[in-house]
């Protein structure tokens, strides 16, 4: 979910999607998240895990794991949040994204659809939970 980051060899991954975004809070992140946010459905369907990075692992990623929880699994904002937050504290998702965020989560809650970073799909992968240090490889979400 990083237009810095290069994408992997195509072998890698079994499936595998790069959307580069950049985290900048004037970045048009809602219309990536549709396209991210179906990828990680489809998936999900299919019993994979899923991994969500970007190059900190802080503010795109954190993104599209919410709006994922937020359009596809009915999460309120707040309850996307806390959950998001509390897997990994150090999420911090740019105030133009938080506000794109706060847009979906309310439209959401109504009860209307709304419409669906870099994402990894690895069956039988799981996040290990510990923290990113900066001069590390990014960090990947599981959702």
């Amino acid at each position: 979910m990083a237009a810095e980051v290069p994408p992997p060899a195509a072998h890698a991954m079994p499936m595998y999607k790069h959307f580069p975004c950049l985290d900048s809070a004037d970045e048009k992140i809602e219309l990536v998240l549709k396209d991210a946010t179906a990828f990680i459905d489809q998936a999900r369907a299919r019993n994979l895990n899923v991994y969500v990075h970007c190059k900190a692992g802080k503010s795109r990623s954190a993104t599209a794991v919410m709006a994922y929880l937020i359009m596809h699994q009915g999460y309120s904002f707040d309850r996307a949040w806390a959950h998001v937050k509390e897997k990994r504290p150090a999420v911090a998702p740019n105030i133009g994204f938080f506000s794109v965020l706060r847009e979906i989560g309310g439209a959401n809650q109504d009860g209307s659809a709304i419409g669906e970073l870099e994402i990894f799909l690895t069956p039988g992968q799981e996040e290990t939970g510990e923290s990113q240090k900066e001069d590390q490889a990014p960090r990947a979400h599981s959702v």
